[in-house]
């Protein structure tokens, strides 16, 4: 058996999945059981919109957040937290630390482009 190796890993939101996935199935790759599961695992959230995904991404990042991680914008745009207490949840599981200014500005970052 060949032996793998990881020459990067990137966070990806659900939304970027989706779309690697679809792109696959279009160049007529046949899907396999992990990507019929991913599928199946999205399709369990909610509706993903890709535009919206990227736009939100965007601003997120313009906010210029001070040590804001890739893995941690990935999964405020797969949660989409409505509230800053939403947002404290999240961020619970990493050592960043967010002022209560810059969790307002995303939150209400997420409320402009998730209306």
């Amino acid at each position: 058996m060949e032996e793998i190796e990881i020459i990067e890993e990137t966070p990806l939101s659900l939304s970027e999945v989706k779309k690697l996935i679809k792109k696959k199935e279009k160049e007529g790759e046949e899907p396999n059981f992990r990507m019929a599961r991913t599928l199946e695992y999205i399709s369990f959230f909610k509706e993903i919109n890709e535009k919206k995904s990227e736009e939100l991404k965007k601003k997120i990042t313009s906010l210029n957040i001070p040590r804001m991680k890739e893995d941690i914008l990935v999964k405020i745009l797969d949660i989409l937290p409505k509230s800053t207490d939403e947002l404290k949840m999240i961020m619970q599981g990493h050592t960043l630390t967010i002022s209560k200014e810059n969790m307002e500005k995303i939150v209400k970052a997420v409320k402009e482009v998730y209306k």
